[in-house]
């Protein structure tokens, strides 16, 4: 075993404990490389266990219920945000373009 395979067996687990990173670079570059299925099966359980028991406290241990308040004005503040950036990528009205060509042309 080189040492790009004993390295890849710490980052292949320790990856999965990486939070809002997604897995899938790291699944295509074992497959390029070649690793065994079996063995990166073993190695992805091996770094979904320990994520999974945390995610799970972590989830347990949040207290309550999220009021309604909180979820409506999450909504709203998203809806607004959403209307914002249509409203700054929409594009030039036509009827302005073709008042503008008309003006021009006369």
């Amino acid at each position: 075993m080189n040492a790009f395979d004993r390295a890849r067996q710490v980052v292949l687990p320790g990856k999965r404990w990486i939070p809002g990173v997604p897995g899938d670079p790291m699944s295509y570059a074992s497959g390029v490389t070649q690793m065994p299925a079996a063995k990166f099966v073993l190695l992805t359980t091996v770094g979904l266990i320990p994520a999974n028991l945390v995610t799970a406290f972590v989830g347990t241990s949040v207290g309550g219920d999220i009021p309604l308040k909180y979820w409506i004005g999450g909504w709203g503040i998203v809806i607004a945000v959403w209307l914002i950036v249509r409203r700054i990528r929409r594009p030039k009205s036509f009827t302005t373009e073709s008042t503008e060509h008309t003006e021009a042309t006369r």
